[in-house]
């Protein structure tokens, strides 16, 4: 199966329907290039080899498109297996960066075409301030929106045994504090790990009665909103809480917010329940989602 996308300011914008193709024994799929358009710098081509399709994965980086013109051949090696995998009918719509790093924080330079009447971003991610993206975001015909900054979750990975769904991804401010078996309350960025403190790593509650070891604690670099749950305590609006038996998110649970530029913490837990346990007794999801 494959598909192709045309690539502007190093980020797909549209990508085509899938098309099977039958590749002989011992020989390479090639795609050629699709008709020049001006309004592109270029275009990428998506493939896999199961034969599902919606399940595509990106094999050129949109950062150094493939040339109009220029046909792509698959590589002796065969596709590239960790390029990010198309797997949503609406990612044929809008702009996409992929392969982006987890618990990283990127800045994109949005602006406005006025030929194109669409909004686009200049240069694609970056991981700090860059003048240049800055600069081509009001070029002649462009109006400059604005910086926009985000952060990835902290990771993905397996369900929860501990309930519906449910997910991770939020951190926290330092100041929140987990429930340890042995330690009592202590700071979320006192928490000692099984990464960094082997054996004596903190057992935290994660249940009522149920406790797991802590594996990670994930740190950050945060500059976004922030929900406040207490006095010093703030969560990012993403991070899920167990609330009656399913998982809320925790944007839903305060109204009070504050911007927040500093260190953000999470904990990734052994063991059945993926999930730990705050002062108050509210349940966070951990890491694992």
């Amino acid at each position: 199966q494959a598909r192709i996308a045309f690539v502007r300011e190093k980020m797909m914008m549209g990508i085509s329907t899938s098309t099977g193709i039958s590749i002989p024994v011992n020989s390479l799929l090639k795609i050629t290039s699709p008709a020049s358009d001006p309004d592109y710098d270029g275009w990428v081509p998506l493939a896999n080899e199961g034969g599902l399709a919606g399940f595509e994965r990106r094999q050129v980086d949109p950062v150094s498109p493939v040339a109009f013109g220029t046909d792509w051949t698959e590589p002796a090696g065969h596709f590239d297996a960790d390029g990010t995998r198309y797997n949503q009918p609406n990612q044929a719509r809008g702009i996409h960066s992929w392969n982006l790093v987890v618990s990283t924080a990127y800045k994109i330079y949005l602006s406005y075409s006025k030929d194109d009447a669409i909004v686009e971003a200049s240069g694609g991610t970056f991981t700090g301030p860059d003048a240049q993206a800055a600069s081509r975001s009001g070029r002649d015909l462009y109006q400059p929106l604005g910086l926009l900054d985000i952060t990835t979750p902290a990771a993905g990975g397996s369900g929860s045994g501990s309930g519906g769904g449910g997910g991770g991804g939020g951190c926290f401010t330092a100041a929140a504090r987990i429930r340890t078996k042995k330690r009592g309350l202590v700071r979320i960025c006192d928490v000692r790990s099984i990464e960094e403190w082997g054996k004596r790593a903190d057992v935290v509650e994660t249940m009522p009665g149920s406790f797991g070891l802590v594996a990670k604690v994930l740190r950050h670099r945060f500059n976004g909103k922030m929900v406040k749950l207490g006095p010093g305590v703030y969560v990012t609006e993403s991070h899920s809480f167990a609330v009656g038996g399913d998982w809320t998110s925790a944007a839903l649970l305060s109204k009070e917010r504050r911007w927040f530029t500093g260190t953000a913490y999470n904990l990734e837990i052994m063991g059945e329940n993926h999930c730990y346990a705050l002062e108050d007794g509210r349940v966070a999801h951990n890491v694992l989602k």
